[in-house]
């Protein structure tokens, strides 16, 4: 892939937009567990940061497996937040 370098600076672009919030509707909870939620938001920023660095690094996700990366991934979240949790327990 010749031009790399623009995929990474659009994913780094699109990756601090993420974090401002351009949607108007308020952040939906699309998983929760254990005292701890995923919400929309996040997912779609961690969907977006994980499509991104792959294409920068040459290598295609099809949009068939989006929503099943997107589970996978909100899974991982939520074991991220319980393991931070019990983590400050100790």
């Amino acid at each position: 892939m010749k031009n790399w370098h623009k995929c990474l600076l659009f994913a780094l672009s699109t990756g601090l937009t993420a974090n401002i919030g351009w949607s108007a509707a308020p952040n939906k909870i699309v998983a929760s567990g254990i005292g701890v939620s995923i919400t929309e938001a996040n997912l779609e920023k961690a969907c977006r940061i994980f499509v991104l660095t792959q294409a920068s690094s040459g290598v295609d996700v099809p949009a068939a497996l989006v929503e099943q990366l997107k589970r996978h991934l909100s899974n991982a979240q939520l074991v991220e937040e319980a393991a931070k949790r019990v983590e400050n327990l100790g």
